[in-house]
C-alpha cells in the first residue's frame, strides 16, 4: 500500500473494523490518496454496491485470510464460511 501511495497511486482499503481502517489512514501522509471502506465482504449485495462506487479498479491485492489448523486439502466450505 505504501509503495502505491508514495508513487501517487490511489488506494482503497477495505475491512470490517472501522478503527483499524482509521488507524491505517492516520499512518500515512498521503491520506488524500487513501479511501477506506468499512465492509463485510461476505455480504455480496453490499460488496457489489461498494465496488460499483469506486470503479474502475486497476489492481487488486487481497490481503485477507482465514486460519484453520488442518491440511489445505482438508479445508471445507463450512470452515471458510465461518
Amino acid at each position: 500500500m505504501k509503495a502505491f501511495l508514495e508513487t501517487g497511486g490511489t488506494v482503497i482499503a477495505v475491512g470490517r473494523d472501522a478503527g483499524a481502517l482509521e488507524g491505517l489512514k492516520s499512518e500515512t501522509s498521503q491520506g488524500n490518496l487513501l479511501t477506506t471502506l468499512k465492509l463485510d465482504l461476505s455480504n455480496w449485495n453490499n460488496t457489489k454496491e461498494a465496488i460499483e462506487k469506486v470503479l474502475p479498479i486497476h489492481h487488486l491485492i487481497n490481503n485477507a485470510g482465514i486460519a484453520s489448523n488442518v491440511p489445505f486439502l482438508e479445508v471445507t466450505e463450512s470452515m471458510i464460511d465461518s
